[in-house]
């Protein structure tokens, strides 16, 4: 029989906000303003481990896997929209902010004093999968002033090991210590402005993906 242990973490938000004004001025000055603002955060530790414990197949291969998969779909929009039928002077301003970040640390390891006896194949593996999408809008429409901004700020990070350290560890078949991280951001940013007199549009989004990704075996393994 196999001897497999397993440590899996599946986590995703979606997660819409939005905030929409809209004022009509006479003669008196009107104001709209619609904002919107939206803040993710997907973290924790997923581990699979074989610690100071003795583990033998007799007949077939050894698995330590710990993965992780974490999503993010999020979207923001404020819109401010003014009109003025007499004299008065209008401002919209319409914005949005969304932050998001992943940061999930994944572990397979055997370590300590773990005696660990695989008929076939040993593998230890981690797998850390990250995914965000994100789109923000910020839009102003007046007839003196209107001004629509949108700001996007992703952040993937974490960390992703698979380890041998220590313990007495043999195999008849091949040995596998492998440990890969995917990360993926899609972003989309739009600030839009509308007015007789003034108008100011814009947009800004920063993405960071890292974090460590890292395979070893050290210590007393043999």
């Amino acid at each position: 029989t196999r001897d497999d242990l397993y440590g899996l973490g599946d986590a995703s938000i979606l997660a819409v906000a939005g905030g929409i004004a809209l004022a009509k001025g006479t003669s008196a000055a009107s104001a709209a303003i619609g904002v919107a603002y939206a803040q993710n955060l997907i973290d924790g530790t997923v581990t699979a481990s074989i610690d100071g414990a003795t583990v033998s197949s007799t007949s077939a291969g050894v698995t330590v896997d710990a993965g992780s998969t974490a999503s993010m779909i999020v979207v923001t929009l404020g819109g401010g929209v003014t009109g003025s039928s007499g004299g008065g002077s209008a401002f919209a301003l319409g914005g949005s902010v969304a932050r998001n970040e992943i940061g999930t640390d994944v572990t397979a390891r055997i370590s300590g004093a773990a005696d660990v006896d695989a008929a076939t194949a040993l593998a230890v593996t981690a797998r850390n999968e990250a995914e965000i999408d994100a789109g923000a809008g910020g839009i102003g429409v007046s007839k003196a002033a209107g001004i629509g901004a949108a700001v996007a700020l992703n952040t993937l990070s974490g960390s992703t090991t698979a380890a041998i350290d220590g313990g007495d560890v043999d195999s008849d078949g091949t040995v596998t210590v492998s440990a890969k991280a995917d990360q993926l951001v899609t972003v989309f940013t739009l600030g839009g402005a509308g007015a007789d007199k003034f108008a100011l549009g814009g947009s800004a989004s920063s993405n960071v993906a890292g974090g460590t990704v890292e395979a070893r075996i050290t210590g007393g393994s043999t």
